[in-house]
């Protein structure tokens, strides 16, 4: 019981750090808008685009959008594992991202494994058009990367389908 008192202690400096890193970020990104432009400058300081969005009644950056949850909750698919038993689901030409391949990378592009086409047809609903952002779910919760291709994802995978303007966005960024 002390040990576990101890474990938390340790912790709790790291937690605040971690907590007030993902603070600035959201302050950079959404309330400044000082995310990375095309050149790796802050967009908005370097001269960035912006307009009046009514709905938010305020100026946003002129390639960004006000949506609802309902309305990005249509663009959310959840990963899937075909049988592993049916050995012929496997090996292929279509990705198939787990949370190793996001891990570390801000775009995945070679995947561990693959689906064959058999695999991935028994779950067309699941298919990520490139640009999709992929965060995980289950296991090691909130890895996140963007799908450079066509592919599926397991289980542990939620992924949102963005709109073609901000996946041409992402792209300017690579």
């Amino acid at each position: 019981m002390k040990m576990t008192y101890l474990k938390i202690g340790i912790k709790k400096p790291e937690n605040h750090n971690l907590e007030a890193m993902a603070k600035q970020l959201y302050d950079y990104w959404f309330v400044q808008f000082d995310f990375p432009n095309e050149e790796g400058k802050p967009y908005k300081s370097s001269g960035g685009k912006m307009v009046w969005n009514e709905k938010l009644k305020r100026e946003i950056p002129k390639e960004w959008c006000a949506m609802t949850i309902g309305e990005v909750e249509n663009n959310i698919i959840t990963g899937k594992t075909p049988s592993c038993a049916d050995e012929d689901n496997f090996g292929g030409d279509i990705p198939f991202i787990t949370i190793d391949d996001i891990r570390g990378n801000l775009f995945v592009f070679n995947p561990q494994r693959t689906l064959s086409t058999k695999g991935a047809e028994s779950q067309t609903k699941k298919y990520l058009p490139s640009g999709s952002l992929s965060v995980s779910c289950i296991g090691t919760i909130g890895v996140m990367g963007f799908i450079a291709k066509l592919s599926q994802t397991n289980q542990q995978i939620n992924s949102i389908v963005l709109r073609m303007n901000t996946i041409e966005n992402l792209y300017t960024l690579l």
